[in-house]
């Protein structure tokens, strides 16, 4: 058996409702259907995701939205001259 069938869904813990949308600390939560529609925010550490519910997004996790990770730039080379 897999972990994942007999680990339990995950529920809303830390809410903080507002009329504006809804902030939520906790980025394991399943996004369910009865939020679609709704405005989140999801916090991921550093400043807070806003996460507007659509159909395309119930049954995934609400941190597959909110990076807690920057993306890595490369930088150029710069090409110097030598003098000989």
């Amino acid at each position: 058996m897999s972990r994942s069938t007999w680990k339990p869904i995950n529920t809303i813990k830390e809410i903080i409702d507002t009329e504006s949308a809804i902030y939520i600390k906790d980025r394991s939560i399943l996004i369910t259907p009865f939020r679609i529609g709704k405005q989140l925010k999801v916090f991921n550490g550093i400043r807070w995701y806003t996460i507007q519910v659509v159909e395309d997004k119930v049954n995934h996790l609400l941190g597959e939205f909110a990076q807690t990770c920057k993306r890595p730039t490369v930088k150029k080379k710069s090409k110097i001259k030598k003098n000989k």
